[in-house]
């Protein structure tokens, strides 16, 4: 419940900082995108791995009142995941104190569920991981199809979709490599 309440005072607090509605619905719409992807994900990769958590594992380790059967798999960390795909979804709507309260809410969260013995410290990693890519994907969701027309992203959003473009056309290559390039003209000597 704790989890809930905080993650829904944050996205008010970048909700209302963020001006104008177009603003504000690009704002949502990347963290659905975010969230989903990264639910789906970690429930996927959940399912494929298999993983038992600890509690399951060691004898006697002090639960901290969390569940003695806890239900799903360990790997990887959902509410990691979660956590970490909405702060990096949100980020370019932020301010820097958002950021950084942001930044100290995921760690938390992370650490929380390795303190209370719900993952190994590799789910928590793996669910950061999947939280990133989330909120990448979402980013360049938002860069390539804006919510209206005439509202542009956000200078970081722009910014990281020119990195992801011009890294990409670098790697391209000519389609007739085996063409014989010829040097440049000369001037006649007269």
């Amino acid at each position: 419940m704790p989890l809930v309440v905080v993650s829904v005072l944050l996205l008010g607090l970048v909700l209302l900082a963020a001006a104008g509605t177009a603003p504000r619905l690009e704002l949502l719409r990347t963290l659905v995108i975010g969230l989903t992807l990264s639910e789906l994900t970690a429930q996927g990769m959940k399912r494929m791995a298999r993983q038992p958590r600890p509690l399951s594992m060691i004898p006697g380790l002090d639960m901290h009142d969390y569940p003695t059967d806890p239900l799903g798999n360990a790997y990887p960390s959902a509410h990691t995941a979660m956590v970490v795909a909405a702060v990096s979804a949100l980020w370019p709507w932020m301010r820097w104190p958002q950021r950084i309260l942001a930044l100290v809410f995921a760690i938390l969260v992370a650490c929380n569920r390795l303190y209370i013995g719900a993952h190994w410290p590799i789910d928590v990693v793996g669910g950061a991981a999947i939280g990133l890519l989330a909120g990448a994907i979402s980013w360049l969701v938002a860069a390539r199809w804006p919510i209206h027309a005439h509202s542009k992203p956000t200078r970081a959003v722009r910014a990281i979709w020119m990195r992801f473009c011009l890294r990409h056309a670098s790697r391209r290559t000519p389609t007739n490599s085996s063409r014989v390039t010829r040097d440049p003209p000369t001037k006649p000597i007269r």
